[in-house]
């Protein structure tokens, strides 16, 4: 097998391994309440890219494709809006890393 046949596999381990971290990194923060507002600045970013090319129900034809892909794609949001307001307000009086 040559090396250009293999390079696509390569990158998908990479970026699910990476995926994957940053999951869990970022909602073990949230969890914890150490760093959560980093750790949900984290997971939003990442959120964006995933909810844009995961999720493009404008690019599908069939009609419940659309309509599934369209709730998914409105969760993600309603996920990106609580994390937002975990980086705008912080994890909380009970977090590790409560303001004193």
């Amino acid at each position: 097998m040559s090396r250009r046949c293999r390079d696509p596999i390569v990158f998908l381990y990479f970026f699910l391994y990476g995926a994957g971290i940053i999951e869990v990194l970022g909602g073990l923060s949230i969890l914890l309440g150490y760093k959560a507002r980093y750790g949900a600045l984290l997971l939003a970013l990442f959120l964006i890219p995933v909810s844009y090319i995961f999720h493009d129900f404008w690019n599908l034809s069939i009609d419940h494709e659309i309509k599934e892909q369209t709730i998914l794609f409105f969760s993600n949001t309603a996920i990106f809006g609580g994390l937002l307001y975990i980086v705008a307000n912080g994890a909380g009086c009970f977090s590790f890393d409560r303001e004193r």
